[in-house]
């Protein structure tokens, strides 16, 4: 990402390759460095940053370390 004009850009690395990652640090940079408007910045979070209802989110086990 850059921005054009101002002789700045952007690059992210996730470790993991997450794109749930990816997009929530995305957008919360674009949003600190005045790029996007915060109103974009929520349209954006709305579309990309939802929980599938296809993810279960409940605990299968746990480790207990004695």
């Amino acid at each position: 990402m850059a921005a054009s004009g101002e002789g700045m850009g952007l690059a992210i690395k996730v470790a993991d390759g997450a794109k749930r990652a990816k997009h929530a640090v995305s957008i919360e940079l674009l949003r600190q460095l005045g790029w996007i408007s915060p109103t974009l910045a929520e349209t954006l979070s709305d579309r990309y940053l939802n929980v599938s209802p296809f993810v279960r989110l409940e605990v299968l086990g746990e480790l207990c370390m004695a």
